[in-house]
C-alpha cells in the first residue's frame, strides 16, 4: 500500500519581513528625494506647519516597493547597487503569518492526506459535529522565540525595515508515512516591534513533534507593503524615511 502524501497548510496573511543596514548617504538621499518629489498638496496645512517635510506613508510606500527606476537612481547617487528591498536584510529576513494583538491571529490551519482535509484549526469556534473535525486556534500551543534586535552598528549606518503581506497558503509537507496528530503542532511566536514592525505578533513558524517544518510551497495573492522604517540610534526610536535625526 503506497502512503498517501501528507502536509499541513496555513491560509492567511502571509508576510515576510525584511531589515538591513543601509549607508547613511543612501538614507539621506532617500529622504531627499520624498521630500522633493511629495504631493504636498494633499498634505493638511495643519501637519506641514508641524511637520515641514513630511511626507505619507502610501508615498513612501509606493517609492520604495515599487519605483525601481527612482530607487536605482537614488542608490547609485549614494554609489549602490539596487534590484529589490528583499536584498536589503542583513540583519534579518522573516517569512510567516501576521498575527493578532495576543496570539496567531486570523488564519487557518489545514491537516492533509493528499487533497483531503482531515483537521483543522479555525480562528472561531467550530459547531461540534463539524467535519472535517476543528479547534479554534487558540487551542494551538505557542512558543514564543526572543524578540530579534538591531546589533551595534556604525554610526555611518542606519538600520532600515520593510517587508510586504498578502492573503495566501503555505503547505508544510509531512512525512508519508507520518500518523496525523494535531496536538504534536506548536506556532513559534514572535514580536517584531523591536525591529520596526507594527504587528501585535508573528507567526514566525510551525514545529511539529518538536521539530521546525520547512515551507514547500507557497501561493501568494496580491502583495501589499508594511510602512518602511528606520532606527534612530540617538533617538532610540523607528522613524519615517523621511526623517532625519
Amino acid at each position: 500500500m503506497v502512503d498517501v502524501p501528507k502536509s499541513i497548510r496555513v491560509s492567511g496573511y502571509a508576510a515576510e519581513i525584511v531589515c538591513g543596514l543601509l549607508p547613511l548617504p543612501a538614507r539621506e538621499a532617500v529622504a531627499a528625494h520624498l521630500v522633493e518629489h511629495r504631493d504636498a498638496a494633499a498634505v493638511p496645512a495643519m501637519i506641514l506647519h508641524r511637520f515641514p517635510d513630511y511626507v505619507g506613508a502610501e508615498e513612501i510606500k509606493r517609492l520604495w516597493y515599487e519605483d525601481l527606476d527612482a530607487m536605482r537612481r537614488i542608490m547609485q547617487t549614494a554609489g549602490l547597487r539596487w534590484r529589490d528591498f528583499r536584498e536589503l536584510d542583513n540583519l534579518f529576513h522573516l517569512r510567516g503569518f501576521g498575527g493578532g494583538r495576543e496570539g496567531p491571529g486570523l488564519f487557518e490551519i489545514g491537516f492533509y492526506e493528499g487533497e483531503r482535509c482531515v483537521f483543522e484549526f479555525v480562528p472561531y469556534d467550530p459547531p461540534p459535529d463539524v467535519d472535517p473535525p476543528a479547534l479554534h486556534l487558540r487551542t494551538v500551543p505557542l512558543h514564543w522565540l526572543e524578540p530579534p534586535r538591531v546589533p551595534p552598528h556604525p554610526p555611518d549606518q542606519s538600520a532600515v525595515s520593510a517587508g510586504t503581506w498578502a492573503k495566501g497558503t503555505v503547505v508544510y509537507p509531512l512525512p508519508p508515512a507520518e500518523i496525523i496528530d494535531p496536538r504534536a503542532l506548536k506556532l513559534d511566536m514572535a514580536d517584531l516591534t523591536s525591529i520596526g514592525i507594527g504587528e501585535d505578533s508573528f507567526v514566525a513558524g510551525l514545529r511539529y513533534r518538536g521539530a521546525a517544518l520547512e515551507d514547500e510551497t507557497v501561493k501568494i495573492g496580491e502583495e501589499e507593503g508594511y510602512p518602511v522604517t528606520w532606527y534612530s540610534s540617538a533617538r532610540r526610536r523607528w522613524m519615517e524615511m523621511y526623517q532625519r535625526d
